[in-house]
């Protein structure tokens, strides 16, 4: 394991279509995924090649990362949060749903699923299924069979 000082280095991380960005070491390990490649495998020098992540998305997760990298208090935080996520866009959504699982950024994964959660509150089965792009493919009967052994449900 190599012997690092978090805060003092600086660390790169680039996104599949060729994006770099540089944030310290700190705001880096917000990622368990950044913080095992630096602690074990990774040279700092080379930046940190992220092949599913574009550079749109990861550019919000580095933010996302700095900000909670900073000493603020929770109330400002939490502010922060709520602006960060405030846009209804879900393919961003789902994007960073993505990065937040493979980058393993829990309290970004936990804000994520939280909005997705206001987002379908009230929501119908159909009106979630357009929200998301989801195809409806079962026929009447296997509809049929559905209700049938999930009566609880209906």
């Amino acid at each position: 394991m190599k012997n690092v000082v978090p805060g003092k280095m600086m660390i790169k991380v680039e996104s599949f279509d060729g994006m770099v960005f540089e944030l310290d070491q700190k705001a880096a390990e917000q990622s368990l995924f950044i913080k095992d490649a630096i602690q074990y495998c990774v040279d700092p020098a080379n930046a940190i090649k992220i092949s599913n992540i574009n550079g749109k998305i990861l550019s919000m997760v580095v933010n996302f990362c700095r900000k909670h990298a900073e000493p603020v208090d929770s109330i400002e935080l939490r502010s922060w949060d709520n602006e960060f996520i405030k846009d209804d866009n879900t393919d961003d959504l789902y994007d960073l749903i993505i990065a937040s699982d493979f980058l393993r950024i829990e309290s970004l994964m936990n804000l994520c699923c939280s909005k997705v959660a206001k987002l379908i509150e009230g929501k119908t089965a159909s009106e979630i299924r357009d929200m998301f792009g989801i195809k409806y493919d079962f026929t009447e009967e296997e509809e049929e069979a559905i209700r049938k052994e999930n009566t609880w449900e209906f």
